[in-house]
């Protein structure tokens, strides 16, 4: 519960009042909202998964959900449908990541056979890292990175369950995992899946107990067989979300997706070089937020 407290302690300014957030620079926030109301309006039509937003580009329509994953949209669209605004919509949507967040990196953290405490300051760490905050809180759209990393901790969390003992809840629980990690967002899935991969490597020959109370001499060794489990249940989740992603690639012809990596896109750019650190003892928002913390990094 402890856990859950501090992801609740991160999301208390969001209903500081009852307006929507206004990020730095007003941000790309007001796009939320749109991307709510087009998919609530493609559902309603029957297009299930959705693909289409009918009211962008000034009435024309655009692919949208086609090319950008929308798991996470979809889930403020279900809280819209059951009666919350638009706005508190997206609120309780980008908390509801928060405590996914820490109730899977803590829930990671003890299966790795770490105590209740060094758990629980793991997942504060994970829930408050300041690129958490940026995304939420500066970013303003990034809504999807957001949940993807809430997610990675429950995709590890899964792989070492999987490790331990290849039940087949284990393997579809992985494979679920994944999933819908694709279908929250697109390039945070395809940065994080090879270190999944690597994860599920580097255990394979490792002793670690199960979650029933074993002996010593009782603990599973982590086996070849386990670790080709792991990766085949990686596969398994890439062809449950193969509905979103197979679409994309297969109509590249179709779309303008040049400007997508050119220009300011063009991911070149965004490398840290000198300034891969901030130099002051607490986290600067205001300077260059894509940095990482000194007091973080130590």
């Amino acid at each position: 519960m402890l856990a859950l407290a501090f992801a609740i302690l991160a999301a208390l300014p969001l209903f500081g009042n009852a307006g929507f957030l206004n990020t730095r620079g007003i941000g790309d926030s007001p796009n939320l909202l749109f991307r709510v109301h087009q998919l609530i309006t493609a559902l309603a039509g029957g297009e299930f998964p959705a693909r289409w937003m009918p009211d962008a580009a000034y009435g024309y329509g655009m692919p949208y959900f086609t090319y950008y994953a929308s798991f996470s949209t979809h889930v403020a669209a279900l809280l819209k449908v059951y009666g919350f605004s638009y706005v508190n919509a997206i609120k309780l949507t980008q908390l509801l990541a928060l405590l996914v967040a820490a109730g899977g990196m803590y829930g990671w953290l003890r299966a790795a056979q770490l105590t209740p405490a060094q758990a629980m300051l793991g997942s504060a760490a994970y829930t408050l890292t300041p690129f958490h905050l940026v995304n939420l809180y500066i970013r303003g759209d990034s809504l999807a990175e957001l949940w993807a990393m809430a997610l990675y901790p429950l995709v590890l969390w899964a792989a070492l369950l999987c490790l331990c003992a290849p039940a087949f809840r284990r393997t579809f629980a992985l494979a679920f995992a994944v999933a819908v990690l694709v279908c929250t967002h697109n390039i945070s899935s395809l940065n994080f899946l090879p270190f999944v991969g690597l994860y599920l490597l580097s255990n394979q020959q490792s002793t670690i107990s199960n979650q029933q109370s074993v002996t010593n001499s009782q603990r599973p060794v982590i086996s070849h067989q386990s670790f080709a489990i792991g990766i085949l249940s990686i596969l398994w989740g890439l062809a449950l979300a193969a509905f979103f992603w197979l679409p994309a690639l297969g109509e590249t012809a179709f779309v303008q997706l040049d400007d997508l990596t050119r220009g300011f896109f063009f991911y070149g750019n965004h490398f840290r070089s000198t300034d891969l650190v901030q130099t002051t003892l607490w986290f600067d928002y205001d300077g260059n937020p894509f940095s990482m913390g000194l007091l973080q990094t130590a």
